[in-house]
């Protein structure tokens, strides 16, 4: 189960704990999660079915999204409760893949050039506008790296970039080989 999640810039904790102990009163009673909003805490009742603690981090989720936002409404539960159950079966049932793929390219286009823009070697300006706006291929990365010279960067600085490349899946020098790129 997912153990952290950002909301709005904060990172929550997730927890599972027993928020029931010795529980014998009625359902309407019975305490599946909570929010701890000054310790960016959500916690969940470690007795319940995996599927329950799921949808319980949604609404809890909601719950912070309320808060971290700003938003101070009567009848904040049943919203939450709504909303909440709603958003678990449309994450639920779609592929959101396509989003987190998306923003993850961008940061590793960002991881793999950073190093190189820090030695102000190239213009940060226009990489970031790149990086952000036109999505270079890693390829476009690399051809910009044979049009540096690689020479005039510190091994440290090389390295850097080459690492955060290999982070990705991509070998900077076998890819600069196939292109013939000297």
């Amino acid at each position: 189960m997912i153990n952290k999640i950002k909301i709005a810039g904060m990172e929550y904790t997730i927890v599972e704990k027993a928020l029931n102990p010795g529980y014998q009163g009625i359902e309407d009673d019975y305490l599946l999660g909570q929010c701890q909003y000054p310790a960016a805490t959500i916690e969940i009742d470690i007795d319940a079915t995996e599927s329950r603690k799921k949808q319980t981090i949604i609404h809890e989720m909601m719950h912070a999204v309320f808060f971290e936002s700003g938003v101070v409404i009567d009848g904040e539960e049943k919203i939450v409760n709504q909303l909440g159950l709603t958003m678990y079966q449309v994450l639920k049932d779609n592929d959101f893949s396509w989003l987190k793929n998306e923003q993850q390219l961008i940061q590793d286009r960002h991881m793999v050039i950073s190093p190189i823009l820090e030695t102000g070697k190239l213009y940060k300006n226009e990489w970031s506008n790149r990086i952000v706006n036109v999505h270079p291929s890693v390829y476009d990365i690399i051809h910009e790296f044979s049009e540096l010279d690689v020479d005039s960067l510190t091994d440290d600085e090389l390295n850097r970039a080459e690492s955060a490349a290999n982070n990705i899946g991509i070998d900077i020098r076998q890819e600069k080989r196939k292109r013939n790129i000297k």
